[in-house]
């Protein structure tokens, strides 16, 4: 037997701690390279025995909420290359013997609302690609050691509310590709060292309500592809930005001449950019948005905008266009039936938007136009043009809307 699943059952609160004595009957159990313990709400401890599974390569304890303690002798799984606690929401703290796992190579700590800190020697797990630490709302810091975890890959800290620091030997994974500080509200700069993840492809720092500068170093990073910056109170981008050039989808929070200035600089400079999502706090679209050539999706949802430039029909590679949420948008330009590549239009909770132009149904090539909860919007001659399921039934929500369907009947 290779596998062993013993999930969710509600009177499992310990396992037996004599393994050893139970091998002559069922020695098989020693041979076991995966157990499942997934959803034991009742399980508290984790005892030694666990650790004579020398064959084990993953572990699997998610959602084991009363779960408080590991074993002392974990270390000694030295098989083992997954493991998941992930939801152990009483877990407060990991034994240091965990560093001895050698093999690790994916460690799941997500949902650990009580964990506090990691073991200080944490950067002995070598062969470390994956570690997921969100929803640790206590961890206040990570140990300076991650930085000798010089095979991780991804790396995720979303809804850390507490992390105050990132530490300096973070530039010393070499191998990071992916980056995740997500709504980590505590933490007020990144290190400078962050420019030395050569290999960093996304960084995302949306909801850091409290960054407001960036590193300069952060111009170094030469694979980068995706950077999420909607930080509301991000006063100033770094110069070097513009020195991104794989970068392909860039977030940004809008809210200050000094951002818009800035914004100006990176459509001139960074011409590879396909994805843009921009939360913008102005009445209008910056006219230089026009300018990137290669655009392909634009993401204004939740912006206080009025209208589109008029020239918006110079995005010629636009395929898709989220206007949800803008609930200050009065109209469109006519000009936006010239977008021909076009195949999604989100105007879903544009509540304010009273008209829409003509033009909208020269839009060949759209699939899908999301008018839910346009409750000001009137009816469009021009709409019905389109075909018939671009617009959905559930989209429509009221009379002079539902007048539009009698078109495609």
């Amino acid at each position: 037997m290779r596998k062993l699943f013993v999930t969710e059952l509600e009177n499992l609160i310990d396992i037996p701690d004599n393994l050893d004595t139970v091998e002559q009957k069922y020695n098989y159990l020693l041979e076991l390279e995966e157990l499942d313990l997934s959803c034991n709400e009742n399980l508290i401890v984790l005892p030694d025995s666990i650790c004579q599974l020398r064959q084990a390569k993953k572990i699997n304890l998610e959602n084991c909420e009363n779960l408080t303690t590991l074993s002392e002798n974990i270390g000694q799984l030295q098989q083992l290359k997954e493991l998941n606690l992930s939801a152990c929401e009483n877990l407060i703290s990991l034994p240091e013997s965990i560093c001895q796992l050698k093999q690790l190579e994916y460690l799941d700590l997500s949902d650990c609302h009580s964990l506090n800190k990691l073991p200080e020697n944490i950067g002995q797990l070598e062969q470390l690609r994956e570690l997921y630490l969100e929803y640790c709302s206590e961890l206040t810091a990570l140990p300076e050691s991650i930085g000798q975890c010089r095979k991780i890959e991804k790396l995720n800290l979303l809804y850390c509310d507490n992390l105050t620091k990132i530490p300096e030997s973070i530039g010393n994974l070499k191998q990071l590709k992916e980056l995740t500080l997500i709504e980590c509200k505590s933490l007020t700069m990144l290190p400078e060292k962050i420019g030395e993840l050569k290999q960093l492809k996304t960084l995302k720092l949306e909801g850091c309500s409290n960054i407001i500068q960036l590193p300069k170093s952060i111009g170094q990073l030469e694979e980068l592809q995706s950077l999420n910056l909607d930080c509301e109170k991000l006063i100033q981008l770094p110069d070097s930005i513009v020195q991104l050039k794989k970068l392909q989808s860039l977030y940004l929070y809008l809210s200050n001449d000094n951002n818009i200035k800035l914004f100006n600089e990176i459509v001139q400079k960074l011409p590879e950019l396909s994805v843009l999502k921009l939360y913008i706090e102005y009445e209008f679209l910056p006219e230089s948005i026009i300018e990137m050539k290669k655009l392909k999706e634009l993401d204004l949802s939740f912006s206080h905008i009025t209208t589109l430039p008029e020239n918006i029909e110079q995005l010629k590679t636009l395929q898709i266009l989220n206007l949800s949420s803008c609930k200050e948008l009065i109209s469109l330009p006519e000009s936006i039936g010239q977008l021909q590549n076009l195949q999604i239009l989100d105007l879903h909770y544009c509540n304010n938007l009273i008209t829409l132009p003509k033009s909208i149904g020269e839009l060949k090539n759209l699939q899908e136009l999301d008018l839910r909860e346009c409750t000001q919007l009137k009816y469009q001659n021009g709409l019905r043009h389109l075909s018939k399921g671009v617009i959905k039934q559930n989209s429509v929500t009221n009379g002079m809307m539902r007048k539009l369907l009698k078109f495609f009947e």
